[in-house]
């Protein structure tokens, strides 16, 4: 960086660093093998889940970065095995349309909304969801919010069966987005880290 410093002015870095190919599959490669020093992804447990993911292009890198949060690791086994191994996702097909961008995973906020939506038929829509979460993921959760939260449960297990949704279906699903309240990104967050992650893979890299 120093030597960066004194040779390249501002505006030619950020040209350069706005510029590079994140089709480059030596990148993911090069992320996959080693993390020292690359941004949300040298800890232990994003290094881990990179090396095990061994991610295949950006919208990879923002599922892991996504899946190395508490609320949302849980589903990162069934991430691999599907991306690796090609196994099912643990989702009904009803959903899949709005869990895609995961592959067929739950791990954005925005997924949280679109299936929640969903499920009630709109009755509570994504920012009701959204609103809900992020309360009950304190440790120290107010009875009117869980009181709330069995409402639209119970309003999702009364509209389950007329979008063809089993009831181990719907249990599945619920507990799922109420773990994820823990501590989940919204796509565009993880989104914005991954970019920073892989322009100081461009770097180490070239």
């Amino acid at each position: 960086m120093k030597i960066l410093k004194r040779n390249v002015s501002k505006e030619e870095f950020k040209d350069f660093l706005n510029h590079f190919d994140l089709n480059d599959k030596n990148l993911y490669e090069e992320l996959s093998n080693n993390q020292d020093f690359v941004f949300q992804f040298s800890g232990g447990t994003s290094s881990r889940m990179t090396s095990e993911a061994r991610p295949e292009n950006f919208d990879d890198v923002i599922c892991i970065n996504s899946y190395s949060r508490p609320g949302a690791s849980f589903g990162f086994p069934n991430f691999c095995n599907i991306k690796n191994n090609g196994g099912k996702s643990a989702y009904p097909e009803q959903i899949q349309p709005f869990i895609k961008d995961g592959r067929g995973t739950i791990c954005f906020q925005e997924q949280c909304m679109a299936v929640g939506s969903y499920l009630t038929n709109g009755k509570y829509n994504g920012d009701t969801w959204r609103r809900l979460l992020k309360k009950l993921g304190k440790a120290k959760k107010a009875p009117e919010d869980l009181k709330k939260w069995k409402e639209m449960v119970s309003c999702v297990k009364e509209t389950a069966p007329s979008l063809g949704i089993s009831p181990k279906d719907v249990d599945l699903i619920c507990n799922d987005l109420l773990t994820l309240s823990a501590y989940s990104f919204n796509k565009a967050h993880a989104a914005a880290y991954s970019y920073l992650a892989m322009e100081e893979v461009y770097l180490l890299k070239y």
